[in-house]
């Protein structure tokens, strides 16, 4: 018994050294832990929302028939839905509107555009507007020489002692390169004429003369605002 006693004296007074220990550090004030630090919080923190970041939304004017009134109802709502800016897209317009149309780029559609960005503006948001109507761009400034065109391959048999007619007119001729059977090649771009003809003297053997020239497409501004029709623009023009 008394051996039993001191087994169970020793394994209570080892407990009572823990609940000692425990209760002195315990009975201590725990230190309270830091702040944060300021690039923790800033990894945290939701950034703050910016005209840039918020949604933008693409703002089509049928047929540019707008007006100062509704123009600052529609960028208002926006704002109360949220939305940081817009597109303005001019392009055509609704049928039985006619009336209301206001011409691309005149006085008045300028008017109304610089009523468009003043609201904007008062309202935190952006606007921006895309190059042009409709697609692809072009519009009534654009010349034919300079509007959308295509490829034209032509091959023309030549012989010695004979004139040489592309039947091509000149400034439409990108390049004219002869060839003889053998594979003999001579470069004539440069002396193709504004009528079409070539000043070269055919020498003897067996030629074809080869012509790559570029034409007009006709092809013109798809869906157009009222006053932006025209050629659309060709990009390889210049």
């Amino acid at each position: 018994m008394r051996k039993g006693s001191a087994r169970w004296c020793g394994i209570g007074i080892g407990a009572a050294s823990l609940l000692l220990v425990a209760s002195v550090g315990l009975g201590q004030p725990a230190a309270a832990p830091g702040p944060p630090s300021h690039r923790s919080q800033d990894l945290l923190a939701w950034p703050t929302a910016t005209a840039e970041t918020r949604p933008w939304a693409y703002w089509w004017w049928m047929g540019s028939a707008v007006d100062e009134k509704n123009l600052t109802w529609n960028l208002e709502q926006y704002r109360q839905a949220g939305y940081g800016g817009v597109h303005v897209i001019p392009i055509y317009g609704a049928k039985g509107y006619e009336d209301r149309y206001v011409e691309y780029l005149s006085p008045r559609w300028m008017e109304l555009l610089r009523h468009a960005v003043s609201e904007a503006h008062r309202l935190g948001m952006k606007l921006d507007m895309t190059t042009g109507t409709g697609w692809c761009f072009g519009g009534p400034n654009i010349p034919v020489a300079d509007a959308c065109a295509k490829v034209v391959f032509k091959t023309v048999p030549i012989r010695p002692g004979e004139p040489i007619r592309t039947d091509i007119p000149g400034r439409q001729v990108q390049a004219a390169v002869a060839v003889e059977a053998s594979g003999r090649r001579v470069d004539l771009t440069e002396r193709v004429q504004p009528d079409g003809t070539v000043a070269w003297d055919v020498p003897e053997g067996q030629w074809t003369l080869y012509v790559v020239s570029q034409k007009s497409a006709e092809r013109r501004v798809k869906r157009a605002a009222p006053g932006g029709e025209g050629y659309m623009l060709n990009p390889f023009s210049k």
